[in-house]
């Protein structure tokens, strides 16, 4: 039973996931509206923390943190403060990075075993890392901007939002790492290039989305996690290069 329900669970959370980032697409190339893109987040939610609550291993404590803020702050500025809307939608980019490892689970593509499965897994670490300081910027820009106006409400609610989706990033990147082997250095240069690059889109990111190169960059992104997406179900039906891959980044 166990097996069934993590076969069953692996596949649901890939549903969930690759619906959120098709959602997202549609935002990020101006088809869709914020409060569209929040309401449907908001739904599949719902959906995955009732299937959280029944999975194995048991609902953790981080999980249900995290889902409480994406609650909040979805009410938040649905009811009280709509200028930051765009907020909310950009933090949900970190299911790009999970839509990876689920289709690469899915697949098969063992990244200690096969390079594409190596590959993929280090597609994967590269996405989070760019989402999390993307996210991380764009949080502190707004919370200095509604600072410097004066706006003490909106700070008393977003300055908590921001801690706490903060220390949860910060602990999922740490067992993001400890749960790889030390990486060779091309891999840790390209984290570094994707970590800088992720701060830089998220420092320009603003409500009116006027950076041409913050909205260049988070199309980019989303046609990278799709391209990856595509690849892992690709390589999974078609002849790929087998054998142990040379452990030639986090593992």
């Amino acid at each position: 039973m166990p097996e069934v329900t993590a076969y069953v669970f692996t596949r649901a959370m890939f549903f969930c996931h690759l619906s959120s980032c098709t959602s997202q697409c549609f935002y990020f190339f101006r088809v869709l509206s914020e409060p569209t893109c929040i309401a449907f987040e908001v739904g599949l939610l719902v959906f995955k923390t009732l299937a959280e609550l029944v999975a194995e291993p048991p609902f953790t404590v981080d999980l249900a943190i995290h889902h409480a803020v994406m609650f909040a702050a979805a009410g938040a500025v649905t009811f009280y403060f709509p200028e930051h809307a765009f907020m909310v939608v950009h933090v949900q980019f970190i299911h790009f990075a999970l839509a990876i490892k689920y289709a690469r689970q899915i697949a098969g593509h063992d990244p200690r075993k096969t390079v594409l499965g190596n590959r993929l897994d280090l597609c994967y670490v590269l996405m989070f890392l760019f989402v999390v300081s993307a996210r991380t910027a764009m949080s502190i820009r707004a919370d200095v901007e509604v600072y410097l106006v004066g706006a003490w409400v909106t700070c008393a609610v977003m300055w908590p939002l921001t801690a706490v989706l903060g220390w949860l990033d910060s602990l999922w990147v740490r067992e993001l790492l400890e749960h790889r082997s030390g990486p060779s250095m091309p891999p840790l240069i390209a984290m570094a290039i994707t970590f800088a690059l992720g701060l830089g889109t998220g420092s320009m990111t603003t409500a009116t989305r006027d950076s041409v190169y913050a909205a260049t960059m988070w199309q980019l992104a989303c046609a990278t996690a799709m391209g990856a997406v595509f690849v892992a179900g690709l390589g999974a039906v078609l002849p790929y290069k087998r054998g142990s891959s040379k452990q030639t980044h986090l593992q």
